[in-house]
């Protein structure tokens, strides 16, 4: 059955659509002005959800997250930093706490780790790259269960120069040798499914569908997951 939500504005019901958006990739559009600009036009597109990027010590205001609350529209957080590194935990702790208080269920932190871009100079290239990201995103992915969150996985780039899908076996098998059942038992995947340059059908069915596909190869006639279809192909690994 579908949710009903009544709300200030003219359009007083919006449904779970599965649409959503990006909103600017940074902190610069969370006036009110920006809110009374936007909010009827992602209603009127029949947003269900909406990404925001957000920083370790300060948060989206609550007068421009509420409203999409109230309006059906889930506020999905992104937190990112300028590279991937241990955070300071007291720093996000408020931060986190404050979405989780205004109604955010879903919070990530940093951004495509399995890419050169997301590391320091230099320390992309060094040894155990996945159980140094593991090293910095498991206190996250504590806090957000304190919290009441589910611990979200930090989207990874499609392909990747570090491949997405080797990468993301690794960091799930990280997880359980360090036996962290807890987080296991709440994680939730963050997954970019950018069409890029590919059909909206590209990949479907992930690897059981092109088997010939393999990591680092895609021979002619086959597919991959670096297509709208992404979350066929993490599935599976998932299974």
């Amino acid at each position: 059955m579908q949710t009903q939500i009544q709300h200030s504005t003219k359009h007083t019901t919006t449904y779970n659509t599965g649409i959503g958006f990006h909103y600017y990739p940074d902190e610069l559009h969370y006036r009110s002005t920006d809110l009374d600009y936007w909010l009827p036009k992602l209603q009127n597109l029949g947003a269900s959800w909406l990404t925001l990027v957000s920083s370790t010590n300060r948060s989206i205001p609550e007068t421009f997250l509420s409203p999409l609350v109230q309006s059906g529209i889930e506020p999905i957080i992104h937190i990112k930093t300028d590279y991937i590194k241990p955070l300071d935990i007291d720093v996000i702790k408020s931060t986190m706490h404050a979405y989780a208080n205004w109604g955010i269920k879903y919070i990530c932190v940093f951004d495509c780790p399995n890419m050169r871009m997301a590391w320091k100079t230099g320390h992309f290239e060094h040894k155990r790259l996945v159980e140094r990201f593991v090293d910095c995103w498991i206190p996250i992915a504590q806090l957000q269960i304190e919290c009441g969150l589910p611990a979200v996985l930090t989207p990874l780039y499609q392909g990747g120069i570090y491949w997405d899908t080797s990468f993301l076996g690794a960091v799930l098998e990280a997880i359980v040798n360090r036996q962290h059942q807890e987080i296991i038992d709440k994680l939730v995947l963050g997954i970019y499914s950018f069409a890029g340059g590919h059909a909206a059908d590209w990949g479907r069915g992930g690897n059981k569908t092109w088997p010939a596909s393999q990591p680092y190869r895609t021979p002619p006639g086959s597919q991959d997951q670096t297509g709208f279809w992404s979350f066929d192909w993490y599935a599976e690994i998932m299974a």
